[in-house]
């Protein structure tokens, strides 16, 4: 992709619009209520696209991977991502997916 480039369909799915500035994980329930607030159909082959608002001037001072991220714990999230035959997932951030989870982390104890 890096030399060729790729093109095809893509769905666009505005995170900021739909839950507003600030940082967020973003798992299957998530995507799914944004998706159905924008009426946006993923179908196989489709490039996903996540517009995350990086660049806005109210995000000014915070990292683009502070903002928006897939929660990479969710694995209804993985299982539809996996079922939708998305060819790529593209994100205006620093990364796509939150892995190992902050949310996880929070909730699992210390190795000895």
């Amino acid at each position: 992709m890096a030399t060729d480039g790729v093109q095809g369909r893509a769905v666009i799915i505005h995170l900021e619009h739909h839950l507003g500035p600030g940082e967020n994980l973003v798992d299957h329930v998530t995507l799914e209520a944004a998706m159905t607030a924008q009426s946006a159909v993923v179908e196989t082959g489709d490039i996903l696209f996540l517009q995350t608002g990086v660049g806005h001037p109210h995000l000014s001072g915070a990292t683009a991977q502070e903002k928006f991220a897939l929660e990479g714990s969710d694995t209804a999230l993985y299982d539809w991502i996996l079922e939708s035959g998305v060819a790529a997932i593209r994100a205006v951030n620093a990364s796509v997916e939150a892995f190992p989870s902050p949310r996880r982390r929070a909730v699992q104890p210390e190795n000895p």
